[in-house]
């Protein structure tokens, strides 16, 4: 699977009311977090083994985020990797296990910016989680 969104935001008119119009340092609209591209990418592979063991399905998936503008500055581009393994109806019954990685490069990002102070000297951002390992498990009842 793949995934991407591409976009070139221009502000083609812009009026600011009188009243705030002494605020304002010139005729565009400043597009705040929202990046100009992203693109993710995946694949999903189910292990051909019989039913009687049930189903594995392993999961990966790639995600890429351009530069994120915010308040007069920009967060730079990352990119994660993810990945998931599943083992559904484990021998034929109710019961599901999971084994999973976010980020699994330990990618240091921000993924988005938060307060700013430019009049002040300072900018802040948002990081997102580092790398992280997980194991689910899961009954379904009624089968």
């Amino acid at each position: 699977n793949y995934g991407a969104n591409f976009l070139w935001p221009v502000t083609t008119s812009f009026t600011a009311p009188p009243a705030i119009a002494a605020f304002v340092a010139n005729n565009e609209i400043p597009f705040n977090f929202a990046t100009r591209a992203t693109v993710t990418a995946g694949v999903r592979y189910v292990l051909p083994v019989p039913e009687s063991v049930g189903e594995i399905v392993f999961n990966a998936d790639y995600y890429w985020s351009d530069k994120l503008p915010f308040s007069g500055t920009f967060s730079p581009s990352y990119d994660l990797v993810n990945a998931r393994l599943d083992w559904n109806g484990i021998a034929g019954g109710p019961i599901d296990l999971s084994l999973f990685g976010r980020n699994l490069f330990d990618k240091e990002y921000q993924s988005t910016g938060a307060a700013a102070g430019a009049f002040l000297g300072f900018t802040t951002a948002i990081y997102g989680p580092p790398r992280t390992f997980g194991v689910e498990l899961r009954y379904r009842f009624g089968q």
